[in-house]
């Protein structure tokens, strides 16, 4: 819930309130539900300005509940040579007033109520009327409350709750009633100063969940997004603030400015006469009349325009300088912004959506030569319902080439002036009636360009298949279609233009005595194979193909293990049959042997099968629990151990043709008869731990291990005479919340040796300090190993480090040290030095970006 939190100066010549926060009212006012109340009694001599007529902010909500029994706690804190004097007074309803007119702490703690004021006048409710003597008044006055009423004034300081607080010279609150209430002007502060969230040292920090408090002394409010946002005005109105479902507020500043630096001259602000802020649970904006741009205290320009609409939600735009100098590219400059509007073109702007982003690029390689590109992101995004997003990048360079002798010899393109360059762009749609859209274009206009301009995407190895993509769930059906197009010549793809498909999962038919469950699959289309070999004896084929499998399944719990059989049929048919001899070679492109180059031919013919199959699962559990363990280097809450085994048997009976008879496109087309045993055994560890920075508990797995090791009973046909498949392993581990690791191998059972090794582990070793491990190994062809850390030197000084070393080359690799500093609430400042021995390249990088607005913490 987007918060305020007003911090209001006093004046020289007159006396301002000073709150605490918006946020805080906002949170106290969650417990009014009545009409405001008259003023004051007389008894309680409130000051003349307060004498007059009061009006009071009256949203709807709930009182906090009073518990029976909580006392009154009253401490008189002035020093000695203050007239310590207080008065009690009970009236004809009963009500005792209670008169204090000096410095004064107040504790009721059935509300979680703290006050700290010069002097107050406190009304109390009991729970029941009794008559007595001055030791009863005085009694019932501190244990026999039912609710209070409050006036205060001077220096007050009041908390409610957990995390509000509030700092004023004049307060009424009314907790039986729910109102709260200003005198002479009703929802007006003078001269605020105000921001949404509290300062937080360490607001850069790795581990977002803890906070500081702030100069004050006060919690810090918690806010959902952590956005920054600094109001300075001459007057502050408050119109409306309720704890409904919509969480509206809306306030108005009288010549004022809005900000997101902290600095008494902001970096940057927008100011206008009136700023009228708009605050609900889906939407937060300003709106201003004739809004102006400030720099640093300097007005640049305003804008003619009546009631300007700008979103809270919006990106503030960031711009960047880059200046680099490495091997491969020489000297480079890079600069780069955003333009952004608060508009949402395409959608209806109401709900909560990331605003129309578009980014101009343009590098400058004295190697090289001249790159342009931009960036493009719109959409909006929702937990539930319907959303949409649209991300484009695009790119071009007139590349003279990297001249090195490395370069020759990984075989970098070109060698000399060519145009080169990349289009990227995702897309994603959801609609009412469970109907998904989503789509992906990858294009790049040599084999080596990804490599040498994003080494790093190239390192993570992204999915660059280009298609659309669309789904209709219904209950436990789905329907899909799927378009697939190679746009890319260098690649060897197999398009589908289009291909349709259906899943059912586990859907009950029959007899409800029967327990059968019925789930299904199949799909058709158009293929295409493209290669990058023109040569190669399949480029170029289409075919139609359908395919389906129907499965029906019977689950049965015998207690101590359940079991599932199946049993179903698949059908296969295709518009083009391959005759020719099997050949043993391994194709990468399709995965699979196809037939024979010289012997290939592909007719017009059908080609169809009928296959048989089935499967049988079989699974136990066996549990432990330790309920007592609590605390211990591990955090434990509880402790449960949980053993589950697990066997699978697969098998295709029979088929009334040859996998052969098919083009080979994926699994489907290889599809033969075969029979698999897979065993495994899971070992996990899970204790409850607290989701950092609230009261939500959750089970965690502290150890999690799984092994899988496949058996073929017919391995002369099904695995090339070896009787086991490799072993797969793989565990993930969190001894501690800051502790994680996580692993995987293949180990090759026919020659005893590691095939590939994965591995990672993140240590927090402090809530500024994380470090980070990683092994891969792939058999054949590399081994690396590494390590970096990432520290807060400072409040704005971050650095950051990564070493790897590829031990079959025997060289360091991507060595990358980063050194960011943060100056001026609006500029970042990164040094980078990046090295790779692999590819003989060193690398120097300065970049500087600013973001004159308010921005995520």
């Amino acid at each position: 819930m987007w918060s305020f939190i007003t911090s209001l100066f006093r004046k020289k010549k007159a006396p301002a309130i000073r709150a605490g926060t918006l946020a805080a009212l906002w949170l106290i006012l969650c417990c009014v539900h009545a009409a405001a109340q008259d003023a004051p009694p007389a008894e309680s001599e409130p000051s003349a300005e307060a004498a007059q007529p009061a009006e009071s902010t009256e949203p709807s909500g709930e009182t906090p509940p009073t518990e029976q029994g909580d006392e009154l706690i009253i401490e008189l804190t002035g020093s000695d040579d203050v007239d310590a004097a207080w008065e009690l007074a009970r009236d004809a309803d009963g009500k005792i007033a209670g008169v204090f007119p000096s410095p004064i702490r107040v504790e009721y703690k059935a509300a979680s109520l703290l006050l700290l004021a010069d002097s107050a006048v406190i009304w109390v409710t009991p729970r029941e009327k009794r008559e007595g003597d001055v030791l009863d008044l005085a009694d019932d006055f501190l244990n026999n409350v039912e609710s209070i009423e409050i006036y205060a004034e001077g220096s007050i300081w009041l908390r409610y709750g957990e995390d509000t607080a509030i700092q004023a010279d004049r307060l009424y609150l009314d907790l039986a009633k729910g109102a709260l209430k200003t005198y002479s002007m009703r929802g007006v502060i003078d001269g605020p100063h105000a921001h949404s969230d509290p300062k937080v040292l360490r607001e850069r920090s790795l581990l977002l969940d803890e906070t500081t408090e702030d100069d004050d002394g006060i919690n810090p409010f918690r806010i959902e997004e952590r956005r920054f946002l600094f109001l300075r005005a001459k007057k502050l109105k408050i119109f409306e603030l309720t704890p409904d479902s919509s969480g509206r507020t809306v306030v108005e500043l009288e010549d004022g400015r809005v900000t997101g630096n902290s600095l008494a001259v902001p970096s940057y602000a927008m100011g206008a006469d009136r700023i009228r802020i708009e605050l609900t649970r889906f939407r937060r904006t300003l709106t201003l009349d004739d809004p102006s741009v400030y720099l640093y205290g300097t007005r640049i320009f305003t804008l003619p325009i009546t009631n300007y609409l700008y979103d809270l939600d919006s990106e503030f735009p960031r711009t960047r300088f880059t200046l680099s100098d490495s091997d491969a590219f020489g000297s480079t400059f890079r600069f780069q912004t955003d333009v952004i509007t608060a508009y949402d073109f395409f959608f209806d702007p109401q709900p909560t959506f990331r605003p129309f982003q578009f980014s101009p690029q343009i590098d400058t390689f004295s190697e090289r030569g001249v790159g342009l590109g931009a960036e493009l992101f719109t959409g909006r995004e929702r937990d539930f319902g319907d959303d949409a997003v649209l991300w484009m990048h695009g790119y071009h360079i007139r590349d003279d080439g990297d001249r090195r002798e490395v370069a020759r010899d990984l075989g970098y393109f070109p060698l000399r002036s060519a145009d080169r360059g990349r289009f990227l762009a995702y897309g994603r749609a959801s609609f009412p009636e469970a109907f998904q859209l989503e789509g992906n274009v990858h294009y790049a206009s040599d084999p080596a360009f990804i490599e040498e301009f994003e080494r790093d995407e190239f390192k993570e190895n992204y999915p660059r298949r280009t298609f659309i993509f669309g789904r209709k769930d219904f209950l436990s059906h789905s329907f899909f279609i799927d378009v697939s197009p190679r746009i890319r010549p260098f690649t060897d793809e197999v398009e589908r233009l289009p291909v349709a498909g259906f899943m059912t999962w586990r859907e009950p038919v029959g007899p409800r005595s029967l327990g059968l469950l019925m789930s299904a699959d199949g799909t058709a289309g158009y293929y295409r194979i493209q290669t990058a070999d023109h040569d190669h004896p399949f480029n170029n084929y289409d075919f139609l193909r359908a395919d389906t499998k129907l499965l029906l399944s019977r689950p049965m719990d015998f207690g101590l293990f359940s079991l599932e059989p199946g049993f179903g049929l698949r059908v296969t048919a295709s518009d083009r049959k391959v005759t020719a001899a099997n050949n043993p070679l391994y194709d990468p492109l399709l995965g699979f042997a196809p037939p024979a180059f010289g012997t290939a031919e592909v007719g017009e013919d059908i080609a169809s099968r009928i296959q048989t199959v089935g499967y049988l699962d079989w699974q136990t559990n066996f549990v432990r629990t330790w309920p007592g363990e609590k605390g211990g280097l591990l955090g434990l809450n509880g402790l449960r151990h949980i053993v589950t085994l697990q066997n699978r048997w697969e098998n295709v009976f029979s088929s009334s043709a040859s996998a052969s008879d098919f083009l080979q496109t994926d699994e489907v087309s290889a599809l033969d008869p075969a029979q698999r045993l897979t065993m495994s055994v899971r070992n996990r560890f899970q204790t409850r731990r607290r989701i950092p920075g609230t009261n939500t508990w959750r089970t965690e797995d502290m150890l999690d291990v799984l092994a899988a090791l496949p058996v073929y009973p017919n391995s002369a046909r099904d695995n090339g005479g070896e009787r086991l498949g490799d072993l797969e392993i793989s565990a993930a581990a969190k001894p501690h919340p800051y502790v994680r690791v996580q692993s995987g191998t293949f180990w090759d059972t026919r020659e005893f040796e590691w095939r590939r090794i994965y591995g990672t582990a993140r240590v927090n070793v402090r809530e500024d300090l994380a470090l980070n491990l990683h092994w891969r190994l792939m058999e054949s062809r590399h081994e690396v190993i590494g390590a970096s850390f990432e520290t807060l030197l400072s409040h704005n000084y971050a650095i950051s480090a990564r070493q790897d070393y590829d031990v079959r080359a025997g060289k360091f690799r991507d060595t990358v040290l980063t050194l960011a500093r943060h100056t001026l609430d609006a500029f970042a400042i990164n040094f980078t030095v990046r090295r790779d021995a692999i590819l003989e390249d060193l690398n120097f990088g300065l970049s500087i970006s600013g973001q004159f607005g308010p921005r995520r913490k």
